[in-house]
């Protein structure tokens, strides 16, 4: 028999498949820290091959302790739903996976990014996933009406603009910060509610997006890419967030602007690898390429023009707008 409010079950699970992705993420990020400590010197290489070190056992802890929880949840969980089938797997699973395999992590890698990988919680995922899907009725959020669906396109338009009217506006962009005055400034004079602060609490930690417009519950995250160094640290941190903003109410839709000097990879090839990290549902990711280049020292560098809250690009005005 399905629980009166069985949101609440799917939520308990979704919370921990994510903190288990979390972990994963932070190993991740130490794992990216070590490899671009290889051009420093050979002390600082040392203090940042002990730091990863110590970074990956605190988050394969977290893993274990996320995957027994799971387990317990699960098997509590089966036998409330009267699903003996699937509970005999989760035991089986348990088996498999004791206390002393639980941490155990592995690195993947494709042509379009790499990571860590649980293998436990990737054996046991389809069936965690089954169970949200059973109990999401209850837990899903209501459909987007014609309007919501008609203001989330030009959000996304205006995204998939910014290369363009970062161009017209005669801005050389050196860093994120410069795409930010930009879009910010362009998103202003579009929607009437588009903040520049936004804030996912969570527990331990607070998230930040870099802006978003409230009346749609769309968060927006932006990164400055000008290598394929670059890029991979940036796929990383939007790992990272796909765990950290996942599960809040207030901010439902999330866009991933990731702003590149040159070609270093596709749109569709970064949608792909975030998809792996199986928590990119509610994430749009829109890559574009356009001018400038990391600020290094002596190079003129024309940062982004300053403008009112409310000014638009002069001429790049969205054209859903006028429809």
């Amino acid at each position: 028999m399905v629980p009166s409010d069985p949101s609440g079950l799917a939520s308990d699970l979704r919370a921990l498949v994510e903190h288990a992705q979390r972990c994963l993420a932070e190993q991740e990020s130490a794992d990216l820290n070590e490899f671009l400590s290889a051009s420093q010197t050979e002390e600082e290489q040392q203090e940042a091959e002990l730091w990863a070190n110590r970074a990956r056992d605190e988050a394969a802890d977290g893993i274990a302790w996320a995957l027994r929880s799971l387990a317990d949840r699960l098997l509590l969980y089966c036998e409330a739903l009267a699903l003996p089938e699937t509970r005999r797997i989760v035991q089986a699973w348990r088996t498999d996976w004791p206390d002393s395999k639980l941490k155990e992590t592995r690195p993947w890698s494709n042509s379009e990014a790499d990571g860590r990988g649980s293998p436990a919680l990737d054996q046991i995922r389809p069936v965690v996933d089954g169970l949200i899907a059973l109990l999401q009725p209850a837990a899903s959020k209501p459909s987007q009406t014609a309007a919501e669906k008609f203001e989330l396109d030009r959000l996304e338009h205006c995204l998939r603009s910014i290369a363009k009217i970062v161009r017209e506006r005669n801005v050389d962009p050196g860093n994120e910060h410069d795409i930010l005055a930009v879009l910010h400034s362009h998103l202003e004079g579009v929607f009437d509610d588009y903040t520049r602060t936004v804030t996912i609490a969570k527990p331990v930690l607070s998230f930040k997006p870099d802006g978003g417009v409230v009346s749609l519950r769309a968060a927006i995250e932006c990164k400055f890419v000008d290598s394929e160094n670059e890029l991979a640290a940036a796929m990383h941190g939007i790992y990272e967030d796909l765990s950290g903003y996942a599960g809040s109410t207030e901010w439902t839709t999330f866009y991933s602007l990731i702003y590149m000097t040159a070609p270093f990879t596709t749109e569709r090839h970064v949608s792909r690898a975030l998809g792996l990290s199986g928590n990119a549902g509610t994430w749009t990711t829109i890559v574009v390429t356009g001018v400038g280049a990391r600020v290094k020292k002596g190079r003129p560098h024309k940062a982004a023009p300053q403008q009112g809250p409310t000014q638009n690009a002069a001429g790049t005005d969205c054209p859903l707008l006028r429809e």
